[in-house]
């Protein structure tokens, strides 16, 4: 599974259940939730004049998740969802750019009832063991870019996976009043659209290793016992339904959006199955993309 997309859904579910009174603390997550390993520095960020306007903000308010959360909660914030944004770059489709770091257009939309604003993740590798650079300068291209209304397209980096031995630096910066769409339907809804996905990938990939890799991702979203595993390590336990967790389990399984040697590096010299497959991929990547948007957005309630 993409580690960006990942952890942003981490963030969306501990967040609401703070939020939403469901614990009465805000929960710290860097570096020991499973979704931050791998990241040796973490930094949230406001940009510009606030929910209600006021005076021209760049500055950071939190290098932990607690802090952050405390803050959001203090600015009004009530509940957190997935949303998606404008690309930047539409030159790659869609389920391949998802692949190189910032090549995703997913969001946090930290919604407040009379407003909202978008915080968006930068994942920059941290080199070797020393201290990372201010966040200033690592970020300053970056911000001055999106000071001037353009949301920046991110080096062609290879999007970290769960694991390997590479140390991130991750800063997230929130832009009040940002355009950005929630697209995503209820938890059943996404939990059809997925079936329907990867039985098409499966019938696609007959014959191939792939077809053993769609057909366990099924076994999971159909509640096979292994999934629950991950759901666990995850997601807070208020929101662990059976439900949620089949779902997440499953779209986990079908996350095939890498590089070399990935579902997506996969080409036909037969035209018309190229169209098949390119068909098959969008549908299975977005179906993906809904049903962690749904697992999302199920904790904002």
């Amino acid at each position: 599974m993409n580690a960006e997309l990942l952890q942003l859904v981490v963030l969306i579910t501990y967040g609401n259940e703070f939020l939403t009174g469901r614990r009465p603390d805000a929960p710290e997550l860097f570096p020991s939730h499973p979704a931050f390993h791998g990241v040796g520095h973490l930094s949230f960020r406001r940009i510009g004049r606030g929910l209600r306007g006021g005076p021209f903000l760049d500055q950071e308010i939190a290098t932990d998740t607690r802090t952050w959360f405390r803050a959001l909660q203090a600015s009004g914030i009530k509940r957190l969802r997935m949303a998606l944004v404008a690309r930047a770059d539409e030159e790659l489709p869609e389920p391949i750019a998802a692949a190189f770091i910032g090549g995703g257009t997913w969001a946090i939309q930290a919604d407040a009832g009379d407003a909202a604003e978008v915080w968006r993740s930068l994942w920059s590798v941290q080199e070797g063991r020393r201290e990372p650079k201010p966040a200033e300068q690592r970020l300053e291209s970056w911000l001055t870019r999106l000071r001037r209304a353009i949301w920046p397209a991110q080096a062609r980096r290879e999007s970290p996976g769960p694991r390997g031995d590479t140390t991130w630096s991750v800063s997230y910066v929130g832009v009040a009043h940002y355009p950005c769409r929630v697209p995503f339907g209820s938890v059943q809804e996404a939990t059809g659209e997925l079936e329907d996905a990867l039985r098409r990938a499966r019938d696609f990939a007959r014959g191939m290793t792939w077809e053993a890799h769609f057909s366990r991702a099924l076994e999971l979203l159909g509640g096979s016992a292994a999934g629950s595993e991950s759901c666990h390590e995850l997601l807070p336990a208020s929101f662990r339904t059976p439900e949620v967790c089949r779902l997440l389990a499953g779209a986990l399984a079908s996350w095939v959006f890498g590089g070399m040697g990935s579902w997506n590096d996969l080409s036909f010299e037969d035209e018309t199955r190229q169209k098949a497959y390119d068909a098959v991929t969008r549908h299975l990547y977005q179906a993906v993309l809904g049903a962690m948007g749904a697992v999302a957005n199920a904790t904002a309630a």
